[in-house]
């Protein structure tokens, strides 16, 4: 039992085991989790705007609120599968964090820059 604690005491300090990512690509993970990325990608560049108010770009028959709440959650997911941290230390792109946080800080809508915003965190140079 000594044994056990003493080397999780070592481990623990060492933050490439502790957060060692499981051996799976990124589109298996996309698949596990029920997210296509790029797809979502695509959709919030073609949307127009981001806006909680407007609801005329929604793709299905989903109100504002769940469309910006659908597209919350798969850019939560897809940070965690593209943007995680340990990953690099250069930025990546698309940087879906960097969109996921647009959305949480502009969650009342109204924002004009918020398009801007999501563009360019995900519009990526070829």
């Amino acid at each position: 039992m000594v044994v056990l604690a003493a080397s999780g005491a070592l481990h623990a300090g060492d933050q490439d085991v502790v957060n060692e990512r499981p051996p799976v690509s990124p589109r298996q993970l996309e698949q596990h989790w029920g997210v296509d990325c790029e797809a979502l990608r695509r959709e919030l560049l073609a949307s127009g705007t981001v806006s909680a108010g407007d609801a005329a770009t929604a793709p299905t028959h989903e109100d504002a609120r769940a469309r910006v709440t659908r597209w919350h959650a798969g850019l939560r997911l897809c940070a965690a599968i593209h943007n995680a941290p340990g990953a690099g230390e250069t930025p990546r792109c698309p940087d879906y964090a960097r969109a996921a946080r647009v959305i949480d800080e502009n969650a009342a809508g109204g924002d004009d820059t918020m398009q801007a915003q999501i563009e360019e965190a995900l519009q990526c140079e070829s």
